[in-house]
């Protein structure tokens, strides 16, 4: 949607009466922040009539003249002020896919391995991980076990100088769950 569309669209908005989405369309694509701090200003003048709508403290003739100078204000920053555009969401590269595919491969193969009786009793080094899995990338393993170890599902081991991974028990629990292995 270009910036004359969406500037469109608020008008529209604001002649339909849906000014609360014409604030929030406003708020989120108004470019200077004080300009954005003024809409929200006006957003904040907005709630105040309706609240006062509800608990019958404005008369009609109040809240239709302040809601006309809310509308006025609200044109008048359409005339006056850049919107940014939404932008259009980027393609998917291969090369985005080709990363992604190659996290989500090692997360399933670690897991995998992870869970082996070899590596739920002693644990496994990165290097035993590298070569049982026979994946490409170390820092993708890496980080992996950086995400188990953030998350608590795998504890450190360190054993005659090495540092050993394994699995522990929340992290059997979630990563069977999630490989359908219960």
């Amino acid at each position: 949607m270009s910036e004359p569309e969406l500037k469109d669209l608020i008008r529209q908005l604001i002649a339909s009466d849906d000014l609360d989405a014409a604030l929030q369309l406003l708020i989120r694509h108004t470019e200077d922040p004080v300009q954005r701090d003024g809409i929200i200003i006006q957003l904040a003048r907005y709630n105040d009539v309706k609240k006062a709508r509800a608990n019958g403290m404005m008369s009609n003739s109040e809240i239709n003249h302040e809601l006309n100078k809310l509308r006025d204000s609200l044109l008048s920053h359409l005339r006056t002020e850049k919107l940014m555009a939404p932008t259009a969401p980027q393609p998917y590269s291969l090369k985005d896919f080709e990363e992604t595919l190659a996290l989500s491969l090692t997360r399933v193969r670690v897991s995998e391995i992870l869970l082996s009786s070899l590596a739920l009793e002693k644990g496994l080094t990165i290097t035993a991980m590298m070569s049982e899995s026979r994946l490409g990338s170390r820092k993708l393993v890496m980080d992996y076990i950086k995400e188990l170890t953030t998350a608590g599902l795998v504890d450190k081991v360190k054993e005659s100088g090495k540092t050993l991974w394994r699995i522990n028990e929340a992290g059997k629990k979630i990563i069977r769950k999630s490989l359908a292995k219960e």
